[in-house]
């Protein structure tokens, strides 16, 4: 298994289909699984997830954020991980085929995205930052009860893919 897109998910029926979609060609192109990690859904979002892997394990949320990630990876087979959150959709998918074909991921332990993120209904206001999405699993995990922080290795390629939130 080359790639493992790892997600934690709790009622995010009204976006994780339009995610799970901009993923299809990404997840058609290359060798990967998709694990989706639900800390108690009451809503659809548990069936819109089943419509798109039979990985979808259940958690009871333990406060902890990087614990909860780190459970969700514990699911993942793939040599390279792709964390997301529900709300983040794949726009450019091209440069990530790219990298995986020609070799260049094993030259690199992470991989950032480009994040455009929305401010506005209407996407007239926006911005964009860079954020680390991909990484070698190789004893890679987060720490940080509030907020994440992923522990990831040198070298880091820059921008594989963009991504709207």
């Amino acid at each position: 298994m080359l790639l493992s897109i790892v997600m934690m998910v709790k009622n995010e029926e009204n976006i994780l289909e339009k995610t799970l979609k901009s993923l299809s060609v990404l997840r058609n192109s290359i060798e990967s699984e998709l694990i989706i990690v639900d800390t108690g859904s009451t809503d659809n979002t548990i069936r819109i997830a089943k419509q798109y892997t039979e990985k979808v394990y259940f958690h009871n949320w333990n406060d902890d954020f990087s614990s909860m990630r780190n459970i969700s990876i514990s699911y993942a087979k793939g040599e390279w991980l792709l964390i997301l959150d529900a709300d983040e959709v794949l726009i450019d998918y091209s440069n990530i085929i790219k990298f995986f074909e020609s070799g260049l991921n094993k030259k690199f332990n992470s991989a950032s995205v480009r994040l455009k993120n929305l401010y506005s209904f209407d996407k007239k206001l926006y911005g964009y930052c860079s954020v680390l999405r991909f990484f070698k699993n190789l004893d890679f995990k987060y720490c940080g009860k509030v907020h994440e922080q992923p522990m990831y290795k040198n070298p880091i390629f820059n921008n594989i893919a963009d991504f709207e939130h």
